[in-house]
């Protein structure tokens, strides 16, 4: 899967659309510089979201990939809880990872020398008891 900007927009329009979700979970709000490494910002957090379009299900993947170079971001920052999202569009599930100083994943290359990942487990992952369809209503 190498970059695509369609898919781009697509996780853009998503993240767009979880923010207010987002804000009432966590008190962040969306960035909107295109510099900012991070999706939302609060006080005390700083929140990656991934999001996964129909084609695909949580357990179509026994790992869920994660940037290094957003760990590297916020290694700059570890004042702050770092929070990983993965939204699965298919099942309209979203779940959360919270990054610890002391985890340890194996690092997978995809596509491209640029595409540098950890791959978490996806048990590593809890799912958020939302119904989303209403939370965005």
């Amino acid at each position: 899967m190498p970059y695509s900007i369609a898919r781009h927009r697509a996780g853009a329009d998503v993240e767009e659309q979880l923010a207010l979700l987002v804000n009432a979970l966590y008190g962040a709000v969306r960035t909107t510089s295109p510099t900012d490494r991070f999706d939302y910002r609060g006080l005390n957090t700083v929140i990656e979201l991934k999001s996964r379009n129909a084609r695909y299900k949580p357990t179509d993947f026994s790992t869920w990939l994660i940037p290094v170079k957003k760990i590297e971001s916020w290694l700059l920052e570890k004042d702050k809880i770092l929070i990983l999202l993965y939204y699965w569009s298919s099942t309209k599930q979203l779940y959360v990872h919270k990054w610890s100083p002391n985890s340890n994943y194996p690092v997978k290359m995809c596509w491209s020398e640029q595409s540098i990942n950890y791959g978490i487990p996806s048990d590593h992952w809890e799912l958020l008891p939302l119904d989303i369809d209403r939370q965005l209503s």
